[in-house]
């Protein structure tokens, strides 16, 4: 149980044989090759130091087949790499293992819709789509129909639908996705809005600051976009959730 038990350790965390050799002071991997083929086992003082090396219980290093316990694996080895990150790095990875999950449940809301029935849809006015990135061409003749699921639909009115182009508004709005825009020429510093800037359209947080308009992306890798009076501005209508 020990040889294979080391061996799946050992390349779960990534290490070769002379690198676990290497901490545990010896000069050669040779010594780790023989105790994984189960030539002979270590000295218990030895064999501590290896529980101690991948956090795991001797008891369970000696007896316990760790190589079945695949699921719980992938969660060690996440846990483990996240404790050695930044803060601000921790936040990036739990935002990305919030948008899996939410990609999960809209996964499985397109699976089941495979059983809908025709009065489970609703056609929608669809306006196109519009950028979460640099900018994307939207005009107000660009309209057709679009049917969605009633389950994904919100419970607040809205006025049409636009699809996301782009990732810099996630982890709360995802390329392709469809989103529900209320008309309105009014904003709250903060809201998300759909705005047409020179002719191109926007979906970012705004911010009115004195004599700008400072829009704002959710995914911190894009630079906020600032626009001065002599822009042509448009608030086309705000984000309903």
């Amino acid at each position: 149980m020990f040889s294979s038990n080391l061996k799946y350790l050992r390349n779960k965390f990534g290490l070769e044989q002379v690198e676990l050799a290497n901490k545990l002071g010896r000069k050669s991997g040779s010594t780790i090759s023989e105790w994984e083929k189960g030539t002979y086992t270590p000295k218990i003082k030895v064999l501590s130091e290896i529980a101690s090396i991948f956090n795991v219980d001797l008891d369970d290093l000696m007896n316990k087949d760790l190589t079945t316990n695949d699921e719980e694996t992938i969660i060690d080895k996440i846990t483990d790499t996240v404790k050695t990150l930044s803060p601000t790095r921790q936040s990036k990875v739990y935002s990305f293992a919030k948008a899996q999950k939410r990609e999960q449940d809209e996964d499985v809301v397109r699976e089941d819709s495979n059983t809908y029935h025709l009065s489970d849809y609703q056609d929608l006015l669809f306006c196109g789509p519009v950028s979460a990135g640099t900018g994307e061409w939207l005009d107000g003749e660009h309209q057709e129909t679009v049917s969605l699921p009633k389950n994904i639909l919100p419970n607040t009115a809205f006025d049409f639908v636009v699809q996301v182009n782009g990732d810099s508004m996630e982890p709360m709005f995802r390329d392709n996705e469809y989103i529900f825009v209320r008309k309105t020429t009014d904003i709250r510093s903060g809201q998300i809005g759909i705005f047409i800037i020179d002719g191109e359209a926007y979906l970012k947080k705004a911010y009115t600051e004195e004599d700008q308009l400072r829009l704002v992306s959710l995914n911190d890798k894009y630079d906020d976009l600032i626009f001065k009076d002599y822009n042509a501005i448009k608030l086309v209508g705000t984000i309903v959730l």
